[in-house]
């Protein structure tokens, strides 16, 4: 892996505290929701692109394995692909070889050391990148296929987190969603109506999935009010 980058992610999260908190509390509160119900995996998506959803997936994955967590993150964004780039491995082979029957999931696990850590620490994040695409990819998004690798990943990890391409740009987060366990849909405060959110949401639950909550990103106190911090959620059961 190149170590410099995903050092960077790290350094970056754990330089900004309210950003760090707001993790911590994420993690928290998807305990809380796991306990009443067991949550072994999760997709992270957004509204629209550039919205900051490959970070919260990251961010998070990073944070709870920094907290001792067996976390395995999915780039299930065939199209827009970053979670190679972000931890240096090899695109491929990765999603689009599972979803084409040309590799098995220990084929295409990725395992790389989580930075920052005390020395002699070995939390560990794994992957599996996004792979190479191909037309008959983006077809099988609609099958079976997809639940059964979600399902054969999630019996490995405490928690599977799957990053999954913006509503609005293209269907596939609707084709995902009644595969995982829960969405949580991240918002870019000031960029996305209030209208916009709730057609995001009830496209993903008129596909079989199920929203449990909401991350607000990139949240100014000067412009947006006071009492929230960057990168704070709330998770709302209904």
């Amino acid at each position: 892996m190149v170590d410099s980058e995903v050092s960077r992610w790290w350094r970056e999260l754990n330089a900004n505290s309210d950003a760090a908190r707001g993790y911590e509390t994420l993690v928290s509160s998807l305990a809380m929701l796991s306990a009443r119900k067991p949550l072994a995996s999760l997709l992270v998506t957004s509204v629209q692109p550039e919205e900051g959803k490959t970070t919260v997936a990251m961010n998070l994955s990073l944070t709870m394995a920094r907290a001792g967590r067996n976390v395995l993150v999915l780039d299930a964004d065939l199209r827009r692909s970053r979670v190679h780039q972000i931890v240096g491995v090899d695109r491929a082979p990765g999603f689009a070889e599972l979803l084409a029957g040309a590799a098995g999931v220990l084929d295409v696990i990725r395992t790389v050391k989580v930075p920052g850590g005390p020395a002699g620490s070995s939390e560990t994040l794994s992957v599996i990148t996004s792979g190479q695409p191909s037309s008959t990819s983006f077809l099988a998004l609609g099958t079976p296929t997809v639940k059964e690798i979600i399902a054969a990943t999630a019996s490995r990890y405490d928690l599977v987190i799957v990053d999954a391409p913006p509503v609005f740009a293209v269907n596939d987060p609707q084709l995902l969603a009644p595969a995982v366990d829960g969405v949580i849909l991240v918002l870019a405060t000031g960029r996305v109506s209030e209208r916009d959110a709730a057609r995001a949401k009830a496209q993903i639950v008129d596909s079989g999935g199920h929203v449990i909550g909401v991350v607000m990103n990139r949240f100014e106190e000067q412009v947006h009010g006071p009492g929230v911090h960057p990168y704070s959620s709330y998770y709302d059961p209904r």
